[in-house]
């Protein structure tokens, strides 16, 4: 989510992003797509399809961007469960 809120700090207007996300319990695309929308994002595309645990989803900057916030972590990697991180 975090990550999701600043990317209007490293977009060009009308930026583009493509982003992809399993749907293992717990689902968080939902969430995810609202974080877009939160963001100032227009939804262009969402693929779930039936068949695979896989999501693809387009969104388009819609506000202005914003400029460059300070030194703070974007993200953090971590494990799947199934491997270390």
């Amino acid at each position: 989510e975090r990550t999701i809120g600043r990317l209007p700090e490293l977009c060009a207007p009308g930026a583009t992003v493509v982003w992809t996300r399993h749907r293992r319990p717990p689902d968080l695309t939902p969430a995810v797509r609202r974080w877009f929308a939160g963001a100032g994002f227009a939804e262009l595309s969402f693929a779930a399809p039936q068949d695979y645990v896989f999501t693809v989803g387009v969104h388009q900057l819609t506000v202005a961007p914003r400029p460059l916030g300070g030194r703070s972590r974007l993200f953090t990697f971590v494990g799947d469960g199934d491997r270390p991180a």
